[in-house]
């Protein structure tokens, strides 16, 4: 899990509140997990991990965005008020922003970097999966460079492609998105610092 602090406590407050919707729900897929693994054990022992990976693509004083890369086997917000941040939240017109990232990215995975030999790694439905993703509006994030639209295994591409990224950069987004998510500039030098519980920071 992670954690969120700021001088801002009310905005921490929030965010943490959020989170801690966001472990409910990775809590569930665990148990779900779990439950279908001792399904399938017909008294045998079953190997069963469950991994959760924190980071953060992108910090500043408009945007905390907090990615998850969940791994389950069997033998991947808002500053303003803490809440997850919708497609909705970020458009200066939603149907528009939709409609472009999916040209945008139906445009990236139609192209060589993913092909082999010529021909395309992808399932043949990949252009409406793709279209329904972005429909749902839940798999993308903020990164330094722009907006990042992901595909979870098996959704476009086979299994042991892994998720898939496609990256959409800010400067082709200004026409979309509101200019409050826009990145923040600044001088001089600007980090995170990742620390274990027991360090003391200033």
């Amino acid at each position: 899990t992670a954690t969120v602090s700021s001088k801002d406590e009310r905005a921490a407050e929030r965010i943490n509140s959020s989170l801690a919707e966001l472990y409910v729900r990775f809590g569930a897929d665990a148990e779900y997990t779990q439950r279908v693994a001792e399904d399938q054990t017909d008294g045998e022992q079953i190997a069963l991990s469950y991994y959760c990976a924190p980071s953060v693509t992108r910090c500043d004083t408009r945007v905390l965005s907090a990615v998850f890369d969940v791994s389950q086997d069997i033998g991947g917000n808002n500053a303003d008020n803490g809440s997850l941040l919708t497609l909705a939240d970020i458009a200066k017109n939603e149907e528009q922003l939709k409609t472009f990232i999916k040209n945008y990215v139906i445009g990236l995975a139609a192209g060589d970097d993913y092909k082999e030999g010529g021909v395309s790694i992808l399932f043949d439905d990949f252009e409406s999966t793709i279209n329904d993703l972005v429909d749902v509006g839940a798999n993308w994030y903020f990164s330094d460079g722009g907006l990042v639209f992901y595909a979870n295994p098996y959704d476009i591409a086979p299994y042991s492609r892994g998720v898939l990224l496609f990256e959409i950069p800010y400067s082709a987004l200004e026409e979309f998105i509101d200019e409050g998510f826009m990145p923040v500039e600044y001088e001089g030098e600007n980090g995170m610092l990742l620390a274990d519980d027991g360090d003391k920071l200033d």
